[in-house]
């Protein structure tokens, strides 16, 4: 009992670092300034497992198949981000669109320096593909 209580305190401690150095710095962890907006993103990066993004690859009418690191595939639509963030319209431009690769050791994905999305964007609001054992 002792020592859960020891490693919850110090994953506490952690994440209290973590919190301060993205404060004084204004990066996230994974050293993208743009994840400033996304707080969600900060906290999810502390969390000690974490999926990140293996393979990203552009689909028609503005889908993503993205695979992650545990074996899940999942379809995103950059469509659905045009209401509350315009910036991303010109992804309407395929040859911009198709363009599209990981970035941040697998953190995001990203078209350039300032268009890019989280992998907990795409983790919490991909729809379900398959999982690597039901994928034939």
């Amino acid at each position: 009992m002792e020592a859960k209580k020891e490693i919850e305190k110090s994953l506490m401690f952690q994440k209290l670092y973590l919190l301060l150095l993205f404060l004084a710095t204004e990066k996230c962890i994974c050293g993208n300034q743009r994840h400033l907006k996304n707080y969600r993103h900060l906290y999810r990066t502390m969390d000690t497992e974490k999926v990140k993004i293996k393979k990203v690859t552009p689909q028609s009418n503005l889908g993503l198949l993205v695979e992650f690191t545990n074996g899940v595939y999942k379809k995103y639509n950059v469509s659905m981000l045009f209401a509350q963030f315009p910036e991303y319209k010109i992804l309407e431009h395929k040859p911009l669109f198709d363009t599209v690769y990981v970035d941040c050791g697998g953190c995001s994905i990203a078209w350039t320096s300032d268009i890019d999305i989280s992998e907990w964007e795409l983790w919490d609001n991909g729809t379900l593909l398959c999982k690597s054992v039901t994928c034939t």
